[in-house]
């Protein structure tokens, strides 16, 4: 269990640490479905972005790249069996601080900062002083479910 002021919704009964920490990958790489990269726009020499440099870190920077990704926006986060979602997190300023993935069975996947990986039952989890609000959610069909 974490017990962090930045998450005061994380609670023994709503969610699960699933990996050790790590500093390899961040959120936004886990939330694309990688653990090998720091995802993250600008001009670093760690971080990897599917989009060309220069670009700033704003909502619509991270909504273009999950664009590359075959993601579009939707309207919430319910679970919808057909579909893999992810969420974007904003701070009060509206600049993007965390994105999480919902898993086959409904609930959730984040990564924390260069912490743990951790299951959580709701997007709203880990809403709080740490991550912010929840700002976009989106979806893109399971391969499997894609008919041929």
């Amino acid at each position: 269990m974490i017990v962090n002021p930045k998450f005061p919704n994380l609670k023994k009964h709503n969610h699960l640490i699933t990996s050790p920490q790590t500093d390899e990958y961040n959120c936004i790489g886990w939330a694309a479905g990688e653990n090998d990269r720091f995802w993250w726009p600008g001009n670093h020499p760690i971080y990897y972005w599917p989009l060309p440099i220069p670009v700033t870190p704003t909502p619509q920077t991270f909504i273009e790249a999950f664009l590359t990704l075959n993601y579009v926006p939707c309207a919430d986060g319910s679970f919808e069996e057909a579909y893999e979602k992810v969420v974007l997190y904003v701070d009060s300023k509206k600049k993007p601080t965390h994105m999480a993935r919902q898993l086959r069975d409904g609930t959730w996947t984040s990564k924390l900062g260069q912490s743990f990986d951790i299951m959580h039952l709701t997007p709203a989890a880990i809403s709080g002083s740490g991550y912010g609000t929840v700002h976009t959610f989106m979806r893109r069909p399971f391969v499997e479910s894609i008919k041929v």
